[in-house]
């Protein structure tokens, strides 16, 4: 990897990424190698993008992943439900309404399959397309169910996903001489209303219109948003417009995560992983760019509406897709501990992250069960130094006798000991500093002695199973004992 620029290298892992994710992989030289023709999800695929572009220039590129099973190409499902959320009334000028787009293919797939003009049936479906997305006003008229949308009788149409969603897979579906046009002409459209909708956004405060905030969720389930080359244009405007969403698209996104169904709601959370994923791994210094980057950042508190929306599901997904492995190792622990303590246990994650103190340890349910053991261990270290501190403090004064926890134990008795003068000390004594004296015996204290209990009492302890049954019930009593054996 170090033979590679950082662009080179940028670019090579949005290529492989881009390959995994469409089934056009062809790097490897193995005729036999499964990842020849498969599609793979995008959390996957960012994993093996980096696998692949961290092996030397001239290297086998498939060499480390070609022996494995070859995974199953997933689906689009399309939302169980349809969130009902505003919608304008009537379509605006350049809405394309879900059975005139079936119509455009239909004619299309004739024209290539009859020989007729492929060339104008092209042209027809990408002007279309295009101008469906070319504004929020006609996305929020476009791919619905009926032509043109009917709205409700108080004036709130049905959002109608399952519609766009169905869109979304015609276009996926369209004949390979009209595809990739198409696609084009969706990727150029979208990321434009993207770039709208962040104005939007900037204008009003967060407080965007109805058809807006249909647009913005449209672009959510979009196919475009699962493709590298478009991050930068695509969903880190989009990200900046849901992360801070203000109503009504904040009850829009509420309503729309808790009845998105399970496999589609994971598919966006792995698309957001791997933008995540990518970002981190293109930088050359991801702790820095983990304590700065904004679309991160985004990207975190969008994770967290899902997150939200998750544990109040009645068949929630694992809380381990929720992990994020590469994020979580790449933390500056101690600084991110330190945010987090400034920003004050009760104030809300999305006014912190407007701030310079936002800190990943707001959202625990992203880190993994070892960071998060890290964590405490950082916390302790800091409160027992503050304690020792405040210790040295007051033994200057003359109000102890001493900074430290100073026990005097007997190597014949050495449990009983400990836990009698142990009990004795106030919950804050016992982050103190640990010095041991052991009787009859001179010795000067520098580190060496304090760790002789630990193991002394670990090695009386199995061989007395039954050892609480002679010891008062006492949760103070546990809490000595556990500054032994640690």
């Amino acid at each position: 990897m170090a033979d590679r620029t950082r662009q080179e290298l940028s670019n090579l892992i949005s290529r492989l990424f881009q390959t995994l994710t469409t089934g056009q992989f062809t790097d490897c030289v193995n005729a036999d190698c499964p990842l020849r023709g498969a599609r793979l999800a995008a959390n996957e695929a960012a994993s093996t993008a980096l696998l692949l572009a961290s092996q030397p220039p001239s290297a086998h590129l498939a060499c480390a992943v070609c022996c494995r099973p070859r995974p199953a190409p997933p689906t689009v499902p399309p939302p169980a439900a349809s969130p009902t959320v505003p919608s304008v009334a009537a379509p605006a000028a350049g809405s394309l309404s879900l059975p005139r787009l079936r119509s455009l293919l239909d004619d299309a797939a004739a024209a290539v399959a009859g020989g007729g003009d492929v060339d104008e049936a092209r042209r027809s479906v990408v002007r279309a397309v295009g101008t469906a997305c070319s504004s929020p006003d006609a996305a929020a008229g476009s791919f619905a169910d009926s032509d043109p949308p009917t709205p409700s009788s108080e004036g709130v149409d049905d959002m109608q996903l399952t519609g766009v969603c169905t869109a979304y897979r015609l276009l996926l579906d369209a004949p390979e001489a009209v595809r990739d046009a198409v696609l084009n002409a969706l990727a150029t459209a979208q990321c434009n209303l993207a770039k709208q909708l962040k104005a939007a956004a900037a204008r009003s405060i967060n407080r965007l219109r109805p058809p807006e905030c249909r647009a913005a969720l449209m672009l959510l389930v979009s196919p475009l948003v699962d493709q590298p080359g478009l991050h930068d244009e695509l969903v880190v405007p989009l990200l900046a417009v849901l992360a801070h969403a203000a109503a009504p698209l904040a009850a829009d996104l509420e309503r729309f995560w808790r009845t998105l169904d399970t496999d589609s709601t994971v598919r966006l959370l792995h698309a957001h992983q791997a933008f995540v994923t990518l970002r981190v791994a293109a930088s050359e210094r991801p702790k820095l760019l983990l304590r700065h980057d904004q679309p991160v950042r985004d990207a975190v508190l969008v994770m967290a509406q899902m997150h939200a929306a998750n544990v109040r599901r009645s068949e929630p997904i694992s809380y381990a897709e929720f992990y994020h492995d590469l994020l979580s190792s790449e933390l500056d622990l101690v600084d991110e501990f330190s945010a987090w303590k400034n920003l004050g246990m009760m104030q809300h994650s999305a006014a912190a992250a407007a701030g310079s103190n936002f800190s990943y340890l707001r959202f625990p349910w992203i880190l993994t069960p070892f960071v998060k053991s890290r964590v405490l261990l950082v916390e302790n270290v800091i409160q027992q130094r503050t304690e020792r501190q405040g210790a040295m403090q007051n033994f200057m004064f003359g109000l102890v006798d001493s900074p430290y926890l100073v026990i005097r134990v007997s190597r014949e008795t050495l449990i009983q000991d400990s836990l009698d003068q142990l009990m004795r000390y106030d919950r804050a004594d016992l982050k103190k500093e640990l010095k041991v004296h052991f009787e009859h015996e001179e010795a000067v204290d520098e580190g060496g002695p304090q760790k002789v209990p630990s193991p002394s009492i670990s090695q009386h302890l199995p061989a007395s199973p039954s050892i609480s049954q002679h010891l008062p019930a006492s949760p103070s009593l546990w809490a000595a004992l556990r500054v032994l054996c640690t």
